[in-house]
C-alpha cells in the first residue's frame, strides 16, 4: 500500500476513533450506562450521569486535547524544536502556584462562599496569564533562546514558591495538602457545563486565529532571517503567537490542572503522518490528534483502577515518556522530524 493511501486511511480512522472514544466515555465508568440510554433512557439516574456528569467532562477532554495539540504544534514550529510543548513558557507552573495560593486563602478562612469556589481557578488563571505576559514582554526580545530561558526561570521560581505553599498548607491541615494535587497532575472529572463553556469561549477565537497564522509559524520554522526577508517581524509574531496560545491554555489550566505530554505527542505523531507539512495542516490536525489522545486518556483514567480516578498526566505519561525517549534515541531534534 502506498504512503498516500496509508495517510488517507489514517485520516479516516482518526475521526472514527474519536467518535468511539466519545461514546465509550459516556457509557463506561464506575457505573456503566446502557448503550440505549445514549438515544433515549427512562431511568433518571442514567440521564443525570450522562447529561450532568460525563457529557461536559467528555466534551472538555476533546476540547482541551485540541487546545494542547494545536498549541504544541505552534510552539514546536515557532521554537523550531519538536521537544517544545505548550507549557514551555512556564504557564503551567505559574497556574499551579496561583491555584495553591487560592487554596491556601480558602483554607485559612480568608475567602468564603462563592469567592471560595472561584478562588482556585481565578488565581490559577491570573498567575498563568501574568507569567505569559512576562515571557512575552521580556523573553521574546532575545528570540527563541530568550523565550525558552524565561520560561525555565518562571517554572523554577513558581515551583520554588509552590513548595513553600505546600508546606504551609500541610502545617495548617496535614490532610489538606492532597486535595489540590489535581493542579499538578490534571483532572477532567467533575467539569461542569459552565466551566466547559468558558473554556470553549476562550478557545474558539484563539484557535481560529492560530489556524490563520500558520504562514507565520512556517516562516519562523525557517529562521528569523527568512522571516525578516519576507517582511515579517519575528519578535512581534512570537509575541502574538504566545499570547494566542496562552489564553485558552490558561483558562484550561484553571479548571483541569496540568495535563502533560499531549502537546508533545500529538504534533509528533502528525508530523510522522504528514512529513514536514505546512502549519495550515499540522496545527489543526495536531489539535484533532490531541483530542483523540486526551479522550482515551480520560477514559483510561476512570476505568484502570476501579473506584479511583487516576491523574491524567500519569496516563499520558505512560505513552509520552517512552515516546520522548525514543525520539531522543533516534536523534529527532529537527523541526521536521
Amino acid at each position: 500500500m502506498s504512503s498516500s493511501l496509508v495517510k488517507k486511511a489514517v485520516y479516516l480512522l482518526v475521526p472514527i476513533l474519536l467518535l468511539a472514544g466519545f461514546i465509550l466515555n459516556l457509557i463506561l465508568g464506575e457505573v456503566n450506562v446502557p448503550y440505549s440510554c445514549l438515544i433515549h433512557c427512562s431511568q433518571v439516574k442514567y440521564r443525570i450521569i450522562i447529561d450532568y456528569i460525563r457529557l461536559p467532562s467528555t466534551l472538555a477532554s476533546i476540547l482541551v486535547g485540541y487546545i494542547l495539540g494545536a498549541s504544541g504544534a505552534v510552539m514546536q514550529g515557532m521554537l523550531r524544536n519538536p521537544l517544545a510543548e505548550p507549557f514551555t513558557t512556564g504557564i503551567a507552573s505559574a497556574a499551579v502556584l496561583g491555584g495553591l495560593l487560592g487554596y491556601l486563602m480558602v483554607l485559612v478562612g480568608k475567602l468564603t462562599g462563592l469567592y471560595a469556589t472561584l478562588a482556585i481557578p481565578l488565581l490559577a488563571l491570573a498567575m498563568a496569564l501574568a507569567s505569559s505576559l512576562v515571557v512575552v514582554m521580556m523573553g521574546s526580545r532575545l528570540g527563541v533562546i530568550g523565550l525558552i530561558l524565561m520560561g525555565i526561570l518562571i517554572t523554577l521560581l513558581s515551583y520554588a514558591v509552590s513548595m513553600i505553599l505546600m508546606l504551609i498548607i500541610e502545617s495548617i491541615n496535614p490532610t489538606a495538602s492532597m486535595q489540590p494535587l489535581y493542579l499538578l497532575y490534571g483532572n477532567i472529572s467533575g467539569i461542569l457545563w459552565w466551566q466547559f463553556y468558558i473554556i470553549l469561549a476562550s478557545a474558539a477565537p484563539t484557535m481560529l486565529a492560530l489556524a490563520h497564522s500558520s504562514r507565520y509559524v512556517d516562516l519562523l520554522m525557517l529562521g528569523d532571517d527568512v522571516a525578516k526577508a519576507s517582511g515579517v517581524n519575528p519578535v512581534a509574531v512570537r509575541r502574538i503567537l504566545v499570547t494566542l496560545v496562552s489564553i485558552p491554555l490558561a483558562v484550561s489550566l484553571a479548571f483541569t490542572g496540568v495535563i502533560g505530554f499531549v502537546g508533545i505527542i500529538a504534533p509528533y505523531v502528525v508530523r510522522q503522518m504528514t512529513g514536514r507539512g505546512s502549519g495550515s495542516i499540522t496545527i489543526p490536525i495536531s489539535g484533532i490528534m490531541g483530542s483523540l489522545i486526551l479522550a482515551y486518556s480520560y477514559l483510561a483514567s476512570r476505568i484502570m483502577v476501579k473506584g479511583y480516578v487516576i491523574p491524567i498526566t500519569a496516563v499520558t505519561g505512560l505513552v509520552g515518556i517512552p515516546l520522548l525517549m525514543w525520539m531522543i534515541a533516534k536523534g529527532g531534534f529537527g523541526a521536521s522530524t
